[in-house]
């Protein structure tokens, strides 16, 4: 009930031109159902999804529904940039022109064949009141050669009344039917020309829209690899770093080695030196130097 009275409010809120859209996209769509004709209905029910979203709102699968869309009139006007930015609204017009012109054509021939009607049925009738006219100024002549007087000359003059008058009602009557008939012709003519206009243009819609689909999906994949570009410079600098600074400590740490196998070459260097000094003067007796060295007392 809710869904009604919101649907109801925005119905009296819609443009004459989108309700009209609206409109005819259902007929599509009950057409291309009874024919089966599924990729029509899907073309008329988007089209008519594309309207709807112009005011903020989807009619959901069978289009009698209120579902409000998140991304309202903003969302739609990037599409209709989108539309009108790769000539789908030329294109659109184009095609309208196109039908409307073949519609005008379709019509205007009707139109002719009235005009022939009513120039037909206005020579007939005047053909008719000719013929009276010469038969009714011959008649008395003809009666009074026939010896008819009286009533029976009376019924001769009501019968040629009578035929005028019969002739005239036939003629009416044709014309009539005839002018009925193409009149229903041209407003066939005009209904098929805007149901094929509105088919047509919920077609060129369904092709935005899937275009439209596919760009967005490109631009998502573009802003995608853009950050996974930015995530692996990110990575690689900071694997770099890394390396740089591993690099550095191993340089660090190779020199503090180099530096400590120096210092302690040098103290070897320095104790050999001490101890042949202290051998030689304990050859000579002299045991100082070697228990200095040694740090341990010899007892020779």
């Amino acid at each position: 009930m809710a869904d009604n009275q919101k649907l109801g409010d925005l119905y009296a809120g819609i443009s004459d031109e989108d309700r009209e859209l609206l409109e005819q996209y259902g007929q599509i769509w009950k057409s291309a159902y009874s024919a089966g004709n599924q990729s029509e209905m899907n073309a008329a029910h988007t089209a008519a999804e594309a309207v709807r979203a112009k005011y903020g709102y989807s009619g959901g699968a069978d289009g009698a529904k209120y579902n409000q869309l998140d991304q309202g009139d903003n969302g739609y006007r990037q599409f209709d940039d989108f539309y009108s930015g790769n000539g789908y609204g030329q294109v659109g017009s184009a095609l309208k022109n196109e039908l409307d012109a073949y519609t005008q054509q379709t019509v205007d021939g009707y139109g002719a064949l009235k005009r022939t009607v009513n120039n037909d049925a206005d020579k007939l009738a005047r053909e008719a009141y000719i013929s009276y006219m010469q038969a009714k100024n011959s008649l008395p002549q003809q009666l009074t050669a026939a010896g008819y007087t009286g009533g029976m000359a009376d019924s001769f003059k009501v019968g040629l009344d009578s035929t005028l008058q019969n002739n005239q009602k036939d003629i009416a009557v044709n014309r009539a039917n005839a002018i009925y008939e193409l009149d229903q012709s041209i407003r066939q003519a005009i209904s098929a020309g805007n149901m094929e206009t509105a088919r047509q243009q919920a077609q060129l819609m369904q092709s935005a829209i899937s275009d439209w689909n596919s760009y967005t999906a490109a631009q998502e994949d573009r802003k995608f690899n853009s950050q996974m570009n930015s995530y692996n410079i990110g990575n690689q600098n900071i694997q770099n770093a890394l390396k740089r600074d591993l690099e550095r400590e191993d340089l660090t740490y190779n020199r503090q080695l180099e530096a400590a196998a120096t210092a302690y070459q040098r103290q070897m260097a320095e104790y050999e030196r001490r101890y042949k000094e202290a051998v030689t003067a304990a050859s000579y007796g002299n045991y100082k130097l070697l228990e200095a060295l040694l740090n341990v007392k010899l007892n020779p």
